[in-house]
């Protein structure tokens, strides 16, 4: 089953956003790589909350010999 998606209107917002494409070349894609595009976006979306961006959240290990 799939999951629910936004607005078609935030999709096409998205794709132009983050590729920079107006949105006639979004609609000139075809419906498998927009669904390709979308999956990607959003599993890069989901790692990112899981890796810390701020540089002092990063712990550093150092072991004695």
């Amino acid at each position: 089953m799939r999951e629910h998606r936004g607005h078609p209107y935030l999709t096409l917002f998205r794709l132009c956003q983050e590729f920079g494409w107006t949105p006639s070349q979004v609609r000139g894609q075809t419906a498998a790589d927009i669904e390709k595009f979308v999956v990607i976006l959003d599993e890069l979306e989901r790692q990112s909350a899981l890796v810390p961006v701020d540089e002092d959240a990063t712990t550093i290990l150092i072991a004695a010999e």
